[in-house]
């Protein structure tokens, strides 16, 4: 449950550093939008992966 849960904040910390530095820095409104998407959909299925680790959590606790 541990190692889950830093994994998922770690994730989520570079995909939002990946975020802000696509927004920055890339010129090509394809790349962004696309590269967008991709971080876009891995932010919201690690969130539910975090969410589902922590309901899994206080059930079983």
């Amino acid at each position: 449950m541990l190692s889950s849960v830093i994994a998922t904040v770690i994730i989520l910390g570079a995909l939002s550093f990946l975020i802000i530095w696509t927004l920055e820095t890339v010129e090509s409104d394809r790349i962004k939008t696309t590269a967008l998407i991709i971080y876009l959909f891995t932010f919201v299925f690690m969130i539910g992966n975090f969410l589902v680790e922590v309901a899994r959590y206080a059930i079983t606790n």
